[in-house]
């Protein structure tokens, strides 16, 4: 999705960005941060998570680590 997408304007330095990525991602072309350095001034904080883009919200050992992931994100 991050490939084809490009907004209109860059993110502001100050929005706070996340990418939870798979492990064993095909996307390898884009680097680390998928090409977010492109759209974005700010840091990026990447998480990666074991397995593939579909594993990662399928599986339960996966989506479990997931959802700790996202609330330990969002308790900050």
């Amino acid at each position: 999705m991050l490939y084809d997408y490009r907004p209109s304007s860059v993110l502001r330095e100050s929005t706070r960005v996340t990418l939870v990525r798979a492990s064993d991602s095909s996307v390898q072309v884009l680097g680390e941060d998928y090409g977010l350095h492109d759209v974005y001034d700010g840091e990026v904080d990447i998480h990666v998570l074991q397995g593939t883009h579909s594993s990662i919200i399928t599986e339960p050992d996966s989506t479990s680590s997931l959802s700790r992931l996202i609330d330990t994100l969002l308790s900050g």
